[in-house]
């Protein structure tokens, strides 16, 4: 009788702890959006008091970019750029000056927080402080119509 009992409490146990990972991992992101008309391109992102944190999938096994653009185009962007290459990562804080190569900032502002591939999708994590100080980042305070 014993045998089962606790059999059976660790079952629940572990539907609880399931449902519990799963609740949270619903919850963890307070917004989403896709970046593309092809559904290639996640954003997520979460404010925070003095940073927001955000998150790439993107379905890709090559480099990725994001950026924030005071007009939508790429002069003036403070950018992301970022990959994976033999199990590595790497991650640049950059800005554009108009329609060409961005320039890795000497103030890396953008910091990375995790990164992985799997099959079918490269994923990034990473934050930065609302203001910066730096003249090649752009300020964030309204981040795609959502208020913070």
């Amino acid at each position: 009788m014993f045998q089962v009992s606790a059999r059976i409490l660790v079952i629940v146990l572990y539907l609880v702890r399931c449902l519990c990972t799963t609740h949270s991992k619903l919850f963890e992101w307070a917004h989403h959006t896709v970046l593309d008309g092809e559904n290639n391109f996640h954003l997520k992102w979460k404010p925070g008091e003095k940073d927001i944190t955000f998150q790439v999938e993107v379905a890709t096994h090559g480099y990725f970019g994001f950026g924030l653009s005071p007009n939508g185009g790429m002069k003036g962007s403070d950018m992301v750029i970022g990959w994976m290459k033999d199990g590595r990562h790497f991650f640049h804080d950059c800005y554009a000056t108009g329609e060409t190569r961005p320039s890795v900032d000497e103030h890396q502002d953008w910091k990375f927080l995790e990164g992985f591939e799997n099959d079918t999708h490269t994923i990034f994590r990473f934050r930065r402080s609302y203001y910066t100080c730096d003249e090649h980042d752009f300020p964030i305070t309204v981040m795609l119509g959502v208020g913070l």
